[in-house]
Parts: structure tokens; sequence; C-alpha cells
């Protein structure tokens, strides 16, 4: 079955148990993160016991009775909670328990939420918590490969398509699987963004949202507000919470350039189903390349931004590893099988900007085949290369 696959996490997340009281693992619904800690950890961890909140009353017993809950579960080590933002008195009596014992690997708590205060979470576990962010399978782990297994031009096609949802991307009947995406999408306007207390989100305006994030030339919240013609606060608040639900992606412009922050769908697929460009699609799959990469590689220094010059010209991904010896990652895509040299004219500008302030910058091009553009010295790799 494709949602049995090995994620390429698993060999972080048993080495933050080993340090740490608290693990989390938080993700889109739907990603693995239950299929994760239930049947693939668990498997080698047989002191470990798996239980979930989406019981009404297993999270009433959770809420009302947050010590006698995890009492009832010891002495599972580590103790796997799912959905456990929907029981908050939990992360106090968690707090509590680790404070008096500091033994690691105590809890793994999954969420598809943010634990914060928008579902009254109030308590942040702060050096008591480990954060492991999960997404859905990226290219690698969709097709059962390992972290550094080459992967074909043929797999990309399917997966920009299928996207990498477990239960979804592997579905053979394309009229089922774009029932499976528009049943994703409509529960999660429906009923995911309606679980916030004191928050009245319009359901319809939010799949709008969505729609305009996969086909928009500039998925900026300004950009999206004058296509809806709502202001851009109401965008902006509904572009918070799809976010606290992983279910968007930001992405900051660079300090060298101009812009406003651009946002993303969680997945390629969602992309696919809204009908969005094969352009969107890349970039949005690329982009999850990068995020989980360097997630499951527990990457913590880099950081990702996009470039964008004066006349609005862009560069997709300006990757800072966070070491000052290493050079700016300048990433372009050519969506299109012909190269309009035109277009690397931002990365030649952006080079010399980035070296009149002490930057070293390297350029690189993702295009339909590998070339060699010797008058601009510039190599053109494979979409799929940067797996």
């Amino acid at each position: 079955m494709p949602h049995t696959r090995n994620r390429h996490t698993m060999p972080l997340l048993k080495k933050k148990l080993k340090f740490s009281r608290i693990v989390s693992i938080q993700g889109p619904r739907q990603c693995g993160k239950s299929f994760l800690a239930r049947n693939l950890f668990t498997r080698d961890t047989p002191s470990a016991k798996y239980i979930s909140l989406d019981a009404k009353t297993q999270a009433a017993f959770a809420e009302d009775h947050p010590s006698s809950f995890i009492e009832s579960h010891l002495p599972a080590h580590p103790l796997v909670i799912d959905e456990a933002q929907k029981a908050p008195s939990l992360f106090s009596e968690m707090k509590l328990r680790v404070d008096q014992n500091p033994a690691p690997g105590q809890f793994l708590i999954l969420g598809s939420t943010e634990f914060s205060k928008e579902v009254r979470v109030r308590e942040a576990l702060t050096g008591r918590l480990s954060r492991l962010r999960l997404f859905t399978f990226n290219l690698r782990e969709a097709q059962g490969l390992s972290v550094t297994a080459p992967v074909s031009r043929r797999a990309l096609m399917l997966h920009l398509k299928a996207g990498g949802f477990p239960g979804i991307f592997a579905v053979r009947d394309s009229a089922e699987k774009e029932q499976l995406l528009q049943d994703w999408i409509q529960v999660t306007v429906q009923r995911d963004l309606q679980q916030f207390p004191k928050v009245k989100l319009d359901a319809d305006l939010a799949l709008e949202v969505l729609r305009e994030i996969a086909l928009a030339d500039e998925p900026t919240i300004y950009s999206i507000s004058s296509r809806l013609k709502r202001t851009p606060r109401v965008i902006s608040n509904i572009i918070r919470y799809l976010s606290i639900l992983f279910t968007v992606h930001r992405l900051d412009p660079h300090p060298l350039g101009t812009g406003k922050p651009r946002y993303y769908l969680c997945d390629s697929g969602l992309v696919s189903w809204f009908g969005g460009s094969f352009e969107r699609q890349l970039e949005t799959w690329a982009l999850h390349e990068f995020l989980s990469q360097a997630s499951y590689s527990a990457d913590v220094k880099s950081r990702l931004y996009y470039y964008r010059n004066s006349k609005g010209s862009i560069v997709h991904f300006l990757r800072d590893t966070g070491d000052p010896k290493q050079p700016l990652t300048a990433i372009k895509i050519f969506p299109n099988e012909s190269v309009d040299t035109r277009e690397l004219e931002i990365l030649k500008a952006l080079r010399l900007k980035a070296r009149s302030l002490g930057l070293e910058l390297k350029p690189k091009v993702l295009g339909h085949e590998s070339m060699t553009l010797k008058k601009e010295g510039i190599q053109i790799v494979p979409w799929e290369s940067i797996v």
C-alpha cells in the first residue's frame, strides 16, 4: 500500500526522542502523521502506546481529567497522543510531569495545527519540546526511494499532478483521485477552519483564497485581495489560519529585493486540482522539496526566500545556508522546454548586486534539460535534479 512507505524523517524522530522529553510531529491533515506514529514508529518501539483524541469521548476525558488520562496509559514510553491540540489541558499536565521527571522520550504528540493560543493551547512547553515538521510525501518518498536515489522525469511529471498525500497520490482512477482532493479541500475550509474559538471564517472565501494561491501570478495578500475584491485584512486573516493548519507555506522576499510575502499550497496535487499552471506546480513542488529535506535533515539554519527586482522579475528561490562562508544560491525555474536567455539577465544582475555588498552568489537554473550557456556562464540542470 502506498501509505506504508517509509518516511525519511524516521531517523531524526528516533534521535529526538533520545534527547527530548517531549517531541511533536506537526503537519497538514492526512500527510501521514498518524500512520508514521501508530504503525511505522510503534512497530519498532514496543514500549510505545498510541492513542488518538479524534474520538470525542477520549478528547473530553483528556481535557477534563488530564492527569488520570495519562495515568491510564502508563507505563507507555513514549505515550503517543494524536491530535493533542484537542485537549489543551494536557499540555500543562505534560509540563508538570516532565519537570518532575526529566527523562527523555516520555511523550510524542501529534497535531494538524500549530500548538498555539488559537487552539487554546497556552502552555508553549518551551525548553521541553522538540518539534518535527512532517510534509506530504516528497518525490523520493512517493517513489519508495532512499534519500540519495536518483529520480526520473516521468516520476516528477506524475508527482506534480498527483501530489504526495499518502492516501490519495497513488489512486489509479483519476476521477476518484480528483474527488479525494476535492474532499480534502472542502473539509479544510468547512470543518478545520471552523474549529478556532472566537473566530468566524468564511468557508467559501477561504476556498477562493486557496484557488487564487494556485492561480495568481503574484500569490501575495494584496494581489489576492485585489482579485477577490476583499480587504487585505480579511484575506490576511484567512491566510493566517490556513497557515496554522499547515495548508499554505509563506515565502518571504529577500532583503536584497522588493515585494511582499508569497504564499504556496502545501502540495502540488492541490495546485493541479485548482488548474494551476505547470510553472506554479513546479514552484510548489520545489518549495515542498526544499522544506521537507531541510526538516528531515534537521537543518535549522538555512532560510529560503524569493527575489524580486524593481521591474517585477522573479528569481523563484534564494537559499541562505546561514553560514557566511557559503554563497547564497539563486534558483530560477524555466518551465518551458526552450530557454529565453533574456530571463537570465536577472540572475546576472543579482550576482553583481550581491558582489557589491560583499556577498557571493551562485546561480542555478532548473530547466527541461541540461545545457551550458557559455556566454552567460550559467549551467542549466533538469528540474528533477533538485531532489
